[in-house]
């Protein structure tokens, strides 16, 4: 294993439905439904769960769980067990650094998103990753945004040279699909098929994601479970000596 498969725990964090445009609205519609998608997690500081299920890499079938802690915009730590419930991969991500245990070659990876990108041109930030994990979207940012409404949905989207983003948002303001891609056709999907409510907020319950590149491809069912929100908890990240680099 190598540092490939950082790149392939990462979209595990991270099948829709095609977008069909129809009405168009004002740019006032946009900032409200921002408002009302915003307020379902903005009081979230800390989130720690379980996430089990199971991941498709090209043809191998694996069962997975992780445990997930993560500060809002400062930490996402993440411990993932495959086979007999052993820990396989531990990530410590922060918005300017990388660290990756990688249990199963005693390897460990020191660096960032940003280099990670550059070398595997893995599409997500830290942000973005965040936004997965809570259901949040900043495609309300971007400039040129489009935005098309139906009676069920609102469809957002955002296309650049190098960039494309879109988003499905149910009538009650929660994400239903999410969409990155790069020009070259590599690409992230996430469709929330389940919510679970806690303390009044909305936060994924059920999800698949699809991510493939030029050469590689996964797929994954996966569940939240045992979620508490606003509850600080330790995070442990050190490096055996005997461990040596990616």
């Amino acid at each position: 294993m190598n540092k490939s498969i950082v790149a392939i725990t990462l979209c595990l964090l991270t099948a829709c439905t095609t977008t069909q445009f129809l009405n168009t609205t004002s740019n006032r519609s946009i900032q409200s439904i921002s408002q009302q998608v915003k307020a379902k997690t903005q009081s979230i500081s800390w989130m720690n769960t379980q996430i089990k299920g199971s991941v498709v890499m090209d043809s191998l079938t694996l069962p997975v769980t992780a445990q997930v802690r993560m500060k809002t915009d400062s930490l996402i730590w993440v411990s993932v067990s495959m086979l007999m419930g052993l820990e396989a991969i531990r990530l410590q991500i922060t918005p300017d650094s990388l660290k990756v245990l990688n249990r199963l070659s005693s390897t460990y990876f020191l660096g960032n998103i940003q280099s990670l990108s550059e070398q595997y041109n893995f599409p997500l930030t830290f942000s973005q990753i965040q936004q997965l994990l809570l259901a949040q979207t900043s495609i309300f940012e971007k400039a040129n945004l489009k935005l098309e409404v139906t009676d069920q949905q609102y469809m957002l989207n955002a296309i650049t040279d190098e960039h494309i983003q879109s988003v499905d948002i149910q009538s009650n303001y929660l994400l239903q699909n999410v969409f990155y891609s790069r020009t070259d056709s590599q690409f992230v999907r996430i469709h929330y098929s389940q919510y679970q409510h806690i303390d009044s907020l909305s936060l994924p319950k059920v999800f698949q994601l699809q991510a493939a590149s030029k050469s590689k491809s996964l797929s994954a069912d996966l569940t939240y479970y045992k979620t508490k929100i606003n509850q600080p908890k330790k995070v442990k990240f050190s490096i055996p000596s005997s461990y040596v680099p990616m």
